[in-house]
């Protein structure tokens, strides 16, 4: 196995497993103590960098249709989102 082989199957088994866990996690938060212990209905726990795509072209692709939809209002916000230093 070489390092890209590697690279690949790590990032496999981190979208197989830690996604699913982290999204059944951030609904149990959502659901359990945010709406039913504090009575807030109107919130919802996520995980900001864990479904993110890998592809740098495919989060471009994204950020284009969120300002073309108006989601995004300036290519500042959408490169804050990426945590991307503006130029």
């Amino acid at each position: 196995m070489n390092r890209s082989t590697a690279a690949e199957m790590n990032d496999q088994a981190f979208r197989q497993a830690i996604v699913p866990t982290a999204r059944l996690f951030a609904e149990y938060l959502t659901r359990d103590a945010i709406a039913k212990k504090l009575g807030w209905d109107d919130l919802e726990f996520v995980f900001t960098d864990v479904d993110t795509a890998s592809d740098p072209m495919e989060e471009a692709q994204i950020q284009q249709i969120l300002l073309q939809a108006g989601v995004l209002t300036s290519v500042e916000e959408g490169v804050f989102d990426l945590s991307v230093s503006a130029i």
